[in-house]
C-alpha cells in the first residue's frame, strides 16, 4: 500500500535522495500555482466579468465555445450555450487544467529520456 499525503511525500523526499526531494517539491509547486490560478480566475470573473444579464452570460459561453472549438470536446461544443451560462468560470478552469497539463507532460518525457 502507498503512503498519501504527508507521509507519502516524507517517504518520497527521504527514500529517493534528491530526485524524490525535487518530486515533491515540483507537486507542492504545481499544487500552489493551481490554487492561485484557481483564486485568480474567480477574482477577474467576480470582480471584472460577472453580469446578471442572462443574455449576456449566454453570449460570454458562446464566444468561449468559438474561440477554443479546437480545444474542447464535441459533446461540449454541441450544448446549448444556454445550459453552461452559469458554469463559464469552471469551463475555463477545467480549459486551463488541461492545458497545464501538457508542459508536464514534456517535462518528464524529456527527463525520461536523459
Amino acid at each position: 500500500e502507498e503512503a498519501r499525503g504527508y507521509d507519502g511525500a516524507l517517504l518520497d523526499a527521504t527514500g529517493k535522495g534528491i530526485d524524490g526531494l525535487e518530486m515533491v517539491l515540483t507537486k507542492l509547486v504545481e499544487s500552489i500555482k493551481t490554487a492561485e490560478r484557481a483564486k485568480y480566475i474567480k477574482w477577474v470573473f467576480a470582480g471584472h466579468l460577472y453580469c446578471e444579464d442572462w443574455n449576456e452570460k449566454v453570449n460570454m459561453v458562446y464566444a468561449y465555445f468559438k474561440q477554443n472549438k479546437r480545444y474542447l470536446p464535441g459533446e461540449l461544443i454541441n450544448l446549448d450555450p444556454a445550459r453552461l451560462a452559469d458554469y463559464l468560470p469552471d469551463l475555463i478552469l477545467n480549459h486551463m487544467a488541461g492545458a497545464n497539463i501538457v508542459p508536464r507532460v514534456s517535462r518528464a518525457e524529456r527527463k525520461h529520456k536523459e
